[in-house]
């Protein structure tokens, strides 16, 4: 049985980049961002589908976790160089 979540993702600010030393992505450079973590995600293995709306993300799994789970999962993705790019903000179980 899959699960579905939103994953909710926000642009880098101004605050972020002054703490972080580093500069605010351009609009197209942030779109092209969250174009890859799409195709990232729908490279792990509990992902079934992955489709990007705005700055949400629709995650379908394989089978049954909880959002904290799958929190865990794609935590690596938030940690690599793209994250100078995007910040995670929160996952929610869809209905």
């Amino acid at each position: 049985m899959s699960v579905k979540f939103e994953l909710r993702i926000r642009a880098l600010t101004q605050s972020d980049a002054d703490r972080s030393k580093c500069f605010l992505p351009e609009s197209c450079e942030y779109e092209m961002y969250l174009d890859a973590l799409v195709d990232d995600l729908r490279a792990v293995p509990i992902v079934a589908a992955s489709h990007r709306t705005g700055n949400s993300i629709d995650i379908e799994t394989h089978s049954p976790l909880e959002a904290m789970d799958l929190r865990d999962i794609i935590k690596p993705h938030f940690s690599n160089e793209r994250f100078v790019q995007y910040r995670f903000v929160s996952i929610l179980p869809k209905q």
